[in-house]
């Protein structure tokens, strides 16, 4: 999905930044106000997941707002999120390993 340099999550960061700059999002968003979204998103996409049959193009659209969200607060506060990510599966490996 992404290269070794990660260009397609650059390349999706700066088009969604382009978008909160156009729409004034990013004189307005902060920690908590994309917490609030974060969890408007989650609970929308748990709806469409919970319909029968399941409409994928309805469920594809909330999992993109929900990263969408995410990608905002990993830009904003500047989370290397490929080292949290490759931490956190080592952590859970170790983890669950042991048991």
């Amino acid at each position: 999905m992404y290269n070794k340099h990660g260009d397609t999550m650059k390349t999706m960061t700066a088009l969604m930044n382009a978008m909160r700059h156009r729409l004034g999002w990013d004189k307005t968003d902060n920690l908590a106000s994309l917490m609030r979204y974060l969890n408007e998103e989650v609970n929308e996409l748990t709806t469409e997941s919970e319909q029968s049959p399941i409409n994928e193009a309805a469920l594809k659209a909330e999992v993109a707002d929900v990263f969408m969200v995410l990608l905002a607060i990993i830009d904003d506060l500047d989370i290397d999120i490929h080292h949290e990510l490759e931490t956190k599966i080592a952590a859970i490996i170790k983890k669950y390993e042991q048991t």
